[in-house]
């Protein structure tokens, strides 16, 4: 058994090294930083583990083992979580399935590091592991979509969708294999209508108009023929996106709602707006000083025609919390607030 405190390596020839280049290295060195001291009879020993490795440490890795403090040093355990901490795989954009990975990297360095929870932890942690095209994208983002996790998680499924030849902005048409051996693409066609907007004991019709006012929103309107036409994939998504119709409004693609503050929970006071947005920035057409939340787009529920009826019932759910119109806004925009329906006349 090698004395505690000795300069053990695994191989006399090949000492182990650890220069902290990228998270392969580290991956490899921790395991074979484990293998060797299972091979010394020390597996269970934390410090000994921690001082072995602190002489294996060499150029980036030692700069950076000099800075962490005297416990984090002295514990493997502690020393290893550190370690994945900051040698984590980077995302550069290369593909859909690289971003999903991405996402469930970021879920599972969250849950080792007991901050499954904060946002802000997260959102602090995400720009660390960028490179390449996705950095640039992610210094394009508006700041609510770089400090608010669900937002990110929406803007980079839409910039870096699934590897399938589909994009979110393709329109029902587009999405058809036009080369006679393509396989055929097993998704429901897209449908489209119009938003109506129903207001308790008001006979008169209102629509989601096309015209967007000069704070971003979406205006109302009492003609059909400017109403706004939106499309959603069929299927049995209990969330979904609304797609903007034929570039109906330039620059955007999406119907989407942006929050008032960082706080979507039951606060009455807090509200959201629908408008425009651009899904491969994640930004609304606005630039009010007020509406300064999290941009959200796969919000809307989808619940099908009754019996005799082509109108499908159309809802807002943001962070498992329904939304619900106020009929006061109805003359200009349309504003959503987390109370509860008896409070509220507009379905």
């Amino acid at each position: 058994m090698t004395p505690r405190g000795s300069l053990a390596v695994i191989d006399n020839s090949q000492p182990l090294e650890f220069t902290g280049k990228d998270s392969k290295e580290c991956e490899r060195f921790i395991s074979a930083v484990l293998k060797h001291a299972f091979a010394q009879g020390m597996q269970r020993d934390d410090a000994w583990i921690a001082d072995f490795v602190a002489t294996c440490l060499a150029e980036d890795a030692l700069r950076w083992w000099l800075g962490l403090d005297e416990v984090t040093q002295g514990s493997w355990k502690l020393l290893r979580r550190a370690m994945a901490l900051k040698y984590q795989p980077l995302f550069s954009g290369a593909s859909g399935e690289e971003a999903e990975k991405f996402v469930q990297m970021v879920y599972q360095r969250a849950r080792d590091a007991g901050k499954q929870g904060d946002n802000r932890w997260i959102m602090e942690f995400v720009p660390t592991c960028l490179e390449g095209d996705a950095l640039r994208w992610y210094a394009s983002l508006d700041r609510s979509t770089r400090t608010e996790w669900d937002s990110f998680q929406q803007a980079i499924f839409s910039r870096y969708p699934n590897d399938d030849g589909l994009n979110p902005d393709l329109s029902a048409s587009s999405i058809v294999p036009t080369p006679a051996a393509a396989l055929p693409i097993s998704r429901p066609p897209r449908q489209r209508g119009r938003i109506r907007l129903t207001i308790d004991l008001n006979p008169a019709q209102y629509y989601v108009s096309k015209r967007i006012a000069e704070a971003g929103l979406f205006l109302v309107t009492s003609s059909l023929g400017d109403a706004l036409e939106v499309e959603h994939d069929g299927g049995p998504e209990p969330l979904r996106e609304l797609y903007i119709s034929e570039n109906q409004v330039q620059g955007f693609d999406v119907v989407g709602i942006v929050w008032c503050d960082a706080t979507q929970d039951n606060d009455p006071t807090n509200f959201a707006a629908v408008g425009p947005i651009n899904s491969q920035t994640n930004k609304w057409a606005g630039k009010s000083t007020l509406l300064r939340g999290p941009v959200l787009t796969k919000v809307w529920r989808m619940t099908p025609a009754p019996s005799g009826s082509n109108d499908s019932s159309l809802s807002v759910v943001s962070q498992n919390v329904r939304l619900y119109g106020s009929s006061t806004e109805i003359v200009g925009f349309v504003l959503l607030h987390p109370t509860p329906p008896e409070q509220k006349n507009i379905s």
